[in-house]
């Protein structure tokens, strides 16, 4: 409901036995929207692939790749679309520690009946020891930008970050953590 007391959106979802959403109804004034969510794994649990359809039309498909012993992700692919044509692809890759290390996204459009890569992103991030994020490079095309963080930690044993610095923004983020006994 909207603050005028109007009907927007309604959403109720469905769970399977084990506490997995497998759908997801959408009523609004436009009509009621369907979407089913179908996962698969293959047959030694090191891939799993979850696809979303609306109506039957996929439009977003995630693979994810596991090491096979630890079952920690190493790499995932999202596929997003629309009308049954490719628009984005997203592909990451993680460490040991699941964190984040390179990440590239690419756009695509619609020609004839085919999907072109328009345009390329690519993110490698590094880390520190407490795996905090210390550098990013972010290349466009031709172009590259890097940043860097700094921080400064709260001096408790779980050495929390209270200030991250940017550079070369020269922005910060500050919070402040709570420790509860």
């Amino acid at each position: 409901m909207n603050y005028n007391r109007e009907f927007i959106d309604q959403f109720n979802y469905k769970y399977d036995s084990i506490g997995d959403i497998f759908q997801e109804i959408r009523t609004n004034i436009q009509g009621r929207y369907v979407t089913d969510i179908k996962r698969d794994w293959n047959s030694l649990k090191t891939q799993s692939t979850i696809r979303y359809l609306l109506d039957s039309v996929l439009l977003k498909q995630i693979d994810s790749f596991f090491v096979p012993k630890t079952r920690s992700i190493k790499k995932s692919i999202v596929k997003e679309f629309s009308d049954g044509y490719l628009k984005k692809e997203t592909r990451s890759f993680f460490n040991k520690k699941n964190l984040e290390t390179q990440n590239l996204v690419i756009d695509f459009e619609q020609k004839d009946s085919s999907s072109i890569a328009i345009l390329e992103t690519k993110i490698i991030s590094e880390y520190n020891p407490l795996g905090n994020p210390i550098k990013m490079i972010i290349v466009k095309g031709v172009t590259s930008q890097t940043k860097n963080f700094l921080y400064q930690l709260d001096g408790s044993p779980h050495k929390n970050w209270v200030k991250k610095i940017t550079t070369p923004d020269n922005t910060y983020t500050t919070r402040i953590i709570t420790y509860f006994k």
